[in-house]
């Protein structure tokens, strides 16, 4: 028998056993007792499957990589977050100390300002007497 149109022939030989098995699987509904058709959608089950498992291996062995880029991601941020966790610290206890002295140094300065306030007052008192005008300030004015 001639191939059908767009099939190749293929001689192939088969064990006896698979033989009478692909005897009563092509006499099933589902084959119309061709044998071809059997072996056909059998080795596309299987090219199918082989391709399937490529990719997913593919893909397993990717994920796998991206995995491992995003772990080494994560720890080198957490590196990070310690280190910057440290430098905050660093700093808050460096502030303290630095409140303390700005405290210090205003504290001073508004004795400083109430000193020289007080100084001023005393002298303002000092050279600016009350004033009483002369009598003959009101003469001189008109």
């Amino acid at each position: 028998m001639p191939p059908r149109k767009g099939a190749v022939q293929h001689n192939i030989s088969l064990p006896e056993e698979l033989s009478r098995q692909l005897a009563t699987l092509a006499a099933t509904p589902d084959y119309n007792g061709s044998k071809s058709e059997v072996v056909e959608q059998a080795l596309r089950v299987l090219f199918e499957g082989a391709i399937s498992e490529t990719v997913i291996a593919g893909l397993q062995q990717r994920l796998s990589l991206m995995q491992d880029d995003v772990t080494t991601a994560l720890r080198d941020m957490q590196g990070a977050m310690q280190e910057l966790t440290q430098a905050v610290k660093t700093l808050t206890g460096a502030l303290t100390p630095l409140d303390s002295h700005f405290a210090r140094l205003e504290q001073r300065e508004t004795q400083r300002f109430e000193e020289l306030q007080r100084a001023y007052d005393r002298l303002k008192a000092v050279v600016m007497p009350p004033t009483r005008r002369p009598a003959w300030w009101a003469w001189w004015r008109h």
